[in-house]
């Protein structure tokens, strides 16, 4: 295994982080309804990183009990104050962008390791199994 290409399969690990947490924040803003605030000490925001994290690693390692117990522990977490509307619909837009935001960055990355060779990653993720279409020519 050379240099470079353990560099190149680290960046890709730290440019997916990014894409989670920092740049996940400012993307899933856009989709969420104006007029609701969000946590003045920026909770919310943290919580979202953790949120997008989570979902991340259940589509990686394709632990889908995980991703349920996620939307499970968030929707118990907001149980009282999803009896009001526009909380319930700003709450399902931001749960429901979240995890489609995640599941896009999830098949990115698969899809520049398995395009990388990223040998060492690959063996992490042993469950992952990159289909490829093949056309039959005859």
């Amino acid at each position: 295994m050379n240099f470079d290409k353990v560099f190149f399969c680290t960046m890709i690990l730290l440019i997916t982080f990014f894409l989670i947490t920092s740049l996940g924040n400012i993307i899933i803003k856009r989709f969420l309804p104006p007029g609701i605030e969000s946590t003045p000490n920026g909770n919310g925001a943290r919580i979202g990183n953790l949120e997008r994290l989570l979902y991340f690693i259940s589509i990686i390692f394709q632990n889908w009990s995980l991703l349920a117990i996620v939307l499970g522990l968030k929707t118990i977490a907001r149980h009282k104050k999803l009896e009001e509307q526009n909380f319930s619909e700003y709450f399902l837009i931001g749960s429901f962008s979240s995890l489609l935001y995640s599941i896009v960055i999830s098949a990115i990355f698969l899809y520049f390791i398995n395009l990388n060779n990223c040998i060492w990653l690959e063996n992490k993720f042993t469950n992952i199994q990159i289909v490829e279409i093949k056309s039959n020519e005859r």
